[in-house]
């Protein structure tokens, strides 16, 4: 009975991983990481939207990051949530201020 309840724990932690990782794509937005293996090592951090536009770039001095790592891809994807939620909020505050603009006119 106790493996039964574990294997049902351990199919029900899947599907929220899988879901909690579907809806941070759902947004449209996703990362690329570019680590070189030169002696100067660094890391540049790129988030596009849609696929093609490079929205956000930051190069990252002194790191090789190992997206192999699933510590390293959360840290990535709350860096990535984190940009949405900032462009999101702008968006919302830019309609705000178009409405009250029209609205004195």
């Amino acid at each position: 009975m106790k493996k039964h309840f574990n294997i049902c724990l351990i199919i029900l932690f899947m599907t929220v991983s899988s879901l909690s990782l579907a809806a941070s794509r759902d947004h449209g937005y996703h990362w690329v990481v570019e680590t070189t293996s030169q002696t100067e090592a660094y890391t540049i951090f790129r988030i596009y939207q849609h696929d093609t536009q490079l929205v956000y770039e930051e190069k990252i001095p002194g790191k090789k990051l190992d997206i192999r790592k699933k510590r390293v891809r959360r840290q990535l994807d709350k860096g990535l949530n984190m940009y949405v939620q900032s462009v999101e909020q702008l968006a919302r505050l830019n309609e705000q201020k178009l409405l009250k603009n029209l609205a004195f006119r």
